[in-house]
């Protein structure tokens, strides 16, 4: 991964592109595993299901793969969970068949 992400500020709308390490170590969680809900190619974006029930958003520069980053519905993926501005964040997202066999 590049080692950057995007931010929205709201009282700007301007989009700015901030280092990885600029999240606090309080909002990152143990890495967790989940089933995607629905993701959307055309979009880039889409929602992991968590083992509780909750939605966590995806965006397909957290997905860990080479070539075209996509997941297909039903998709038993490891993640690392942060909680954003707008709720919870899956980073680092590798398809769990993958995982498996590093």
């Amino acid at each position: 991964m590049s080692g950057r992400f995007l931010t929205n500020s709201r009282r700007t709308g301007c989009v700015s592109i901030e280092p990885r390490g600029s999240e606090r170590e309080e909002d990152r969680t143990l890495k967790e595993r989940g089933l995607v809900k629905w993701f959307n190619a055309a979009k880039g974006y889409g929602f992991i299901q968590r083992d509780t029930g909750e939605d966590v958003f995806v965006h397909f520069t957290a997905i860990e793969m080479s070539g075209y980053r996509s997941l297909d519905e039903g998709t038993e993926v490891e993640y690392m969970l942060y909680q954003g501005p707008k709720g919870l964040l899956a980073r680092d997202v590798i398809p769990a068949a993958v995982a498996v066999g590093d």
